[in-house]
């Protein structure tokens, strides 16, 4: 995507689109993971599926975070 967005948007070097793309995608888990507290604090709608949102976001996110922090600072050097 890093390099799609090199050739197509602005030509710049790759690394700080991944930059970019890494902190946006680590900042939306962080909203999601907020927006899911407060869910559960309403209790009001999907009450019977926000223990599995919460079990599907607390394995997925902090894995697809630190796999994306780990390819941002390989590209880093």
């Amino acid at each position: 995507m890093a390099y799609f967005l090199s050739e197509h948007v602005v030509p710049v070097a790759p690394v700080y689109y991944l930059t970019g793309l890494t902190v946006a995608g680590i900042f939306l888990y962080i909203v999601s993971g907020l927006l899911l507290i407060l869910l559960i604090k309403r209790q009001e709608k999907f009450h019977t599926h926000r223990e599995l949102y919460a079990i599907v976001l607390l394995t997925v996110a902090p894995a697809a975070s630190l796999w994306a922090f780990f390819v941002t600072a390989m590209w880093w050097g």
